[in-house]
């Protein structure tokens, strides 16, 4: 998902993103998909999500990326994989017009969106009958090795953070999946795992403090001491909760 994120933020958690994301999710959903199926990348960015999906999807997948900022969709890529772009706000899709995809697709999307765009989402996924995979929604768990007496208040504070504006943030995995028959809703965990010295490692611990201590402004000095000692651990490892959920609705609903 882009929001407005840095080019250089979307770079440097792309490996970890793709060594993540669930491969059963989507072998399952690939092997329901026609010969020459049709992608829908939503808030696509700069494609990292299809540069993922392609190698793993038959030869002859075409690839539509969706996204409102036209910036980021401009340095969008897949080498030796032709895509098409397209700006344009989620609201603005039909089920109509999605039922000619044979596969929506996003990844990090769910958790920066609200209950009614949630809704729409769920609607447009079950009006037009089309396959879904959600890659990468933030879960709220948040796992330090070893532990510290700061993790839990600084963990809560950050899925306050991801809370606010009536956004699902760390709820959504389980709110999406809500509008959907338990039995058409599969969920995978797909956590990051990082230990000391991984470049993504510091970057998202400083965006993550940075939420927490918006939050609670309180916690800006034990945090920064708290920071220190992590960073100065050789043994440090984080675990950063993520799921990914495949919809697979009613096979009648497909048009």
């Amino acid at each position: 998902m882009s929001m407005g994120f840095d080019p250089a933020w979307l770079a440097v958690r792309e490996p970890v993103d793709a060594a993540s994301r669930s491969a059963e999710l989507l072998a399952q959903v690939g092997a329901a998909l026609p010969d020459r199926p049709r992608v829908w990348d939503l808030a696509a960015g700069t494609g990292s999500l299809t540069r993922w999906l392609a190698p793993r999807l038959l030869a002859q997948t075409s690839f539509l990326l969706i996204d409102h900022d036209a910036t980021l969709l401009a340095q969008a890529r897949c080498d030796g994989v032709p895509i098409d772009i397209r700006t344009d706000d989620l609201g603005q899709l039909t089920p109509a017009e999605a039922a000619g995809a044979d596969l929506i697709a996003a990844s990090a999307l769910l958790d920066l969106l609200d209950d009614d765009q949630l809704a729409s989402l769920a609607e447009l996924i079950m009006e037009s009958g089309t396959p879904a995979l959600f890659t990468l929604s933030v879960s709220g768990d948040v796992s330090f090795a070893p532990a510290d007496p700061l993790d839990d208040a600084l963990r809560d504070a950050f899925n306050d953070h991801q809370r606010r504006g009536g956004r699902a943030g760390p709820d959504a995995p389980q709110r999406f999946a809500a509008h959907f028959p338990a039995d058409r809703v599969t969920v995978a965990e797909t956590p990051w795992r990082l230990t000391a010295g991984h470049p993504l490692l510091g970057p998202w611990l400083d965006g993550w403090l940075a939420a927490a201590i918006d939050e609670r402004p309180e916690l800006a000095a034990p945090a920064a001491q708290w920071r220190r000692r992590r960073l100065a651990d050789p043994s440090l490892a984080v675990e950063v909760g993520h799921r990914d959920l495949l919809i697979m609705p009613e096979p009648e609903r497909r048009r």
